[in-house]
């Protein structure tokens, strides 16, 4: 049994993933319905990674049918990160229909692994054998563009959650977690297409081994990035959604204007909006009403969306500070932060959107005057 250094490489990988998804059990009120697809992949990772050591350490001798396992596995990846991202990022109730309309792709391989259960002087098992090369084929490929169909799915989802953010932040998400998790897969992906490609063709080079190479050192990596933020990762994609039922008319015209008095005099008085991570919950609770109330009023009353509500009068307090002097005594960006922003990027899109010119013009502007 011949150890190498991939083959040690791996096996640290095993032994991290399958620490940390004991980890993810013992974490207690974070997203544990999410937390339990996470946990599914990280034992699918971790039992891929366990059939290359025993290719690479030669006990496949001893188990030739092993590879099943892992191969089956390859068409579920998809399939179980999916649910993941979205029960992780909406309030996506589990329906056990829909999941296994997602598995018939892995039914699907595994009825075609019967052969291998069956006798060898058996004509299924014949006719498997003789077409060994055509069956990889179709199995890879398969594979392959199933988990890229998938990738894109997570990636759409993933743009529609930082797309409704700004009816319920404040600030810029950036569901840095999230986005590595994707952007490591479309890494794996990419090699993986790739080799397979230059192997279907017979155009064999470097990179094509390479490839296979960089999906492992992936695979492996992934479980790291996938624990650390796992045990770091608060409630921040647990955000309520307001449903179509909640979109009707809510209030009637008299009430809702008095909210919306309600709450440009909170605004006015307490400046909560100076609070850089100030969420829809926050401020619904400041006004002791529920969120779904608070988000009809924005959007109904100031025809806005809450990000932008906020924002602009962070905007309005930035330029008062200006007015005042402060520009002299302080930078543009200490004054943005000062007035409740987070993100240089978003101050300066912001306030280019709102006002039509750079909080620099501004700041000159106003130095002339």
């Amino acid at each position: 049994m011949k150890f190498t250094f991939f083959t040690v490489l791996l096996i640290l990988g095993i032994l991290q993933g399958s620490i940390f998804v004991i980890l993810l059990f013992r974490i207690k009120d974070r997203n544990k319905e999410a937390n339990k697809f996470l946990s599914v992949f990280i034992c699918m990772l971790v039992c891929t990674m366990l059939g290359r050591v025993v290719i690479d350490t030669n006990l496949i001798k001893k188990l030739p049918n092993f590879l099943a396992l892992p191969d089956a596995i390859i068409y579920l990846y998809g399939p179980i990160l999916y649910f993941y991202f979205k029960k992780l990022l909406s309030t996506y109730s589990f329906n056990k229909k829909e999941f296994l309309i997602h598995l018939i792709p892995a039914c699907i391989f595994l009825l075609s692994e019967i052969p291998l259960l069956l006798e060898e002087s058996n004509p299924l098992r014949i006719l498997w054998s003789q077409h060994i090369r055509l069956r990889f084929i179709i199995i890879e490929g398969a594979a392959v563009f199933l988990n890229i169909f998938y990738l894109l799915l997570n990636i759409i989802q993933l743009r529609r959650y930082k797309k409704s953010t700004h009816n319920n932040f404040s600030f810029k998400q950036s569901p840095t977690y999230l986005s590595v998790i994707l952007i490591l897969i479309g890494v794996c992906l990419t090699a993986w297409l790739f080799s397979y490609i230059s192997w279907v063709s017979g155009y064999y080079n470097p990179l094509s081994m390479y490839g296979y190479i960089v999906i492992w050192f992936t695979m492996v990596f992934l479980t790291y990035v996938l624990a650390f933020f796992a045990m770091i990762q608060p409630k921040l994609f647990k955000m309520p959604v307001v449903t179509k039922k909640e979109k009707q008319l809510l209030l009637s015209s008299s009430e809702s204007t008095l909210l919306k008095e309600k709450l440009t005099a909170l605004m006015l008085a307490e400046k909560p909006y100076l609070k850089p991570r100030l969420t829809l919950q926050e401020l619904a609770e400041m006004m002791n009403v529920r969120i779904n109330i608070v988000s009809y009023v924005i959007n109904e009353e100031f025809k806005k969306n809450f990000n932008d509500f906020v924002n602009e009068y962070r905007i309005q307090e930035f330029m008062s500070l200006v007015r005042k002097g402060e520009s002299k005594k302080m930078t543009i960006l200490a004054l943005a932060y000062e007035a409740g922003f987070n993100s240089k990027t978003t101050f300066n899109t912001k306030f280019k959107k709102y006002m039509g010119k750079t909080p620099f013009q501004f700041v000159k502007e106003q130095e002339k005057e």
